[in-house]
C-alpha cells in the first residue's frame, strides 16, 4: 500500500480535526522515542538491538507517513485557496 493510497484512503478526513489527529500521533511518537532515549541507562546497555530497531523503525514510519499527510493537507488547502481565494476553503 503506497503513500498515495493512504492519502486517498484518508482523504475524507482532511479536515481540521483530521490533521490535528495526525499531528498528535506524530508528536506522541516523538515524545515516546525521547522518553525511551532518556531512560536508556535504566534499561541496561547489554540489551539486544532487536527492540531498539523495532522502536526506531516504528517512529520513522509514523513520522514519514504523518509528514506526508500533513504536507498533502497543506497542498490541498493551498490549491483550494488559489481556486477560490475569497470563499470558504474547507
Amino acid at each position: 500500500m503506497g503513500l498515495s493510497a493512504i492519502s486517498n484512503f484518508l482523504a475524507p478526513s482532511y479536515s481540521n480535526n483530521g490533521i490535528l489527529i495526525v499531528v498528535l500521533i506524530i508528536v506522541t511518537a516523538i515524545i515516546t522515542d525521547t522518553a525511551i532515549i532518556k531512560t536508556y541507562d535504566l534499561f541496561g546497555k547489554k540489551e539486544s538491538l532487536g527492540w531498539r530497531i523495532i522502536v526506531f523503525s516504528t517512529v520513522v514510519t509514523i513520522s514519514i507517513v504523518g509528514q506526508y499527510l500533513v504536507l498533502e493537507f497543506v497542498r490541498r488547502k493551498r490549491i483550494s485557496n488559489i481556486v477560490n481565494p475569497r470563499g470558504d476553503s474547507s
